[in-house]
Parts: structure tokens; C-alpha cells; sequence
């Protein structure tokens, strides 16, 4: 299908709102679960005592640790 029909293509309001709607839904799961992902990996580092660096790059973080 190339993209002029793609655009051409009618979707009403109620069809943009459930999808808006699903996607949110799916998004707020996400967040939840890295929250906690990120949560178990904080612990973790406070029972083994390691140290986050304060750098703002995430991989010399990580590769300094």
C-alpha cells in the first residue's frame, strides 16, 4: 500500500479515541514495570554496596561500577 492511500484513508473520532485510549493503557503498563525493574536494581545495588556514578551517561555509569 503505498502512503497516499494510507493518508487517505478515513478514521472518525470514537476509532482515534480508542486508540489513543490502548495505547496510554499500554504505555502506563510499561512505566509501571520499569518502575520496578528500576526499583530491584536500586535495592540491588544498596545490598551489595555498589556505588552509582554521578556521571550522566548511563554506560560510563555502568561501566564504572
Amino acid at each position: 500500500m503505498g502512503p497516499w492511500v494510507v493518508a487517505k484513508q478515513n478514521i472518525d473520532r470514537k476509532e482515534l479515541r480508542d486508540w489513543d485510549a490502548s495505547a496510554r493503557a499500554w504505555l502506563c503498563i510499561a512505566d509501571k514495570v520499569k518502575k520496578k525493574q528500576q526499583s530491584r536494581c536500586f535495592l540491588a545495588l544498596d545490598q551489595f554496596d555498589l556505588k552509582m556514578a554521578s556521571r550522566s551517561g548511563l554506560y560510563y555509569g555502568v561501566i564504572e561500577v
